[in-house]
C-alpha cells in the first residue's frame, strides 16, 4: 500500500508519515506499506495545488490513498478557499487511481469554536 502526504510542518515536525509507518508494522497485518510527502513549512492547498513538485509527486506513482492536511486553520477561516483547493487536489488525485483523505488541523481555541458551535446549533 502506497500513502502520500501532502501538507505543512505539521505533517513533518510530527512525523506523520513515519507514525503511519510505524503503527502498521507493529500490526503485522500481512501486508508492505510505503509512505512519502510532499510538505512545506506553513503551506496551504492553494500552495500544494500550485507547487510543481506536489503535482509531480501526486503523478510519480500508483498512491492508494493521498493524506491532504491545509495550513493551521485554513478551513475555519476560508471554508470556502479550503474546499475549492481540496477540491482540485482531490481531481488529481483520483485521475491516478488513489483515494483522498483529509486531515483537518485546528488548534485548541478553534477547536473549542467549532465544539462551541456545534453545542449551539445542537448538531454534533
Amino acid at each position: 500500500m502506497n500513502v502520500l502526504f501532502i501538507g505543512n510542518s505539521h505533517t513533518y515536525i510530527n512525523s506523520m508519515p513515519r507514525i503511519l509507518l510505524a503503527l502498521v508494522e507493529a500490526e503485522n497485518r500481512g501486508f508492505e506499506l510505503s509512505v512519502d510527502q510532499s510538505t512545506g513549512r506553513g503551506v496551504s492547498l492553494e500552495w500544494h495545488l500550485n507547487h510543481p513538485a506536489t503535482r509531480e509527486m501526486i503523478k510519480s506513482r500508483r498512491w492508494d490513498y493521498v493524506v491532504l492536511q491545509d495550513r493551521s486553520g485554513g478551513p475555519l477561516e476560508e471554508l470556502e478557499l479550503f474546499q475549492w483547493h481540496a477540491g482540485l487536489l482531490d481531481m488529481e488525485i483520483r485521475k491516478q487511481g488513489a483515494e483522498g483523505k483529509t486531515l483537518v488541523d485546528l488548534d485548541e481555541e478553534q477547536t473549542l469554536f467549532l465544539q462551541k458551535k456545534a453545542f449551539e446549533s445542537d448538531t454534533i
